[in-house]
């Protein structure tokens, strides 16, 4: 079985300029974007806090897996 996808939306957090940006992946995949993300568009310094304070709020994606 496939570990299961993470997923971090802007949406669960108040932000000045109303962001709606979801990710999700695997857990690695969603944390380097999620960094990248909040240091580019929402001015934070890039940094290991910053890293572990996202991996705090990731939530497990609920399974939307299709039916052949």
């Amino acid at each position: 079985m496939a570990e299961p996808r993470k997923m971090i939306d802007c949406r669960w957090f108040p932000t000045e300029n109303a962001c709606d940006i979801c990710i999700s992946g695997s857990e690695e995949d969603v944390l380097d974007l999620a960094v990248q993300h909040a240091v580019q568009s929402h001015g934070h310094q890039k940094s290991i806090e910053l890293r572990e304070q996202l991996r705090s709020m990731l939530r497990d994606e609920e399974s939307t897996e299709k039916v052949a």
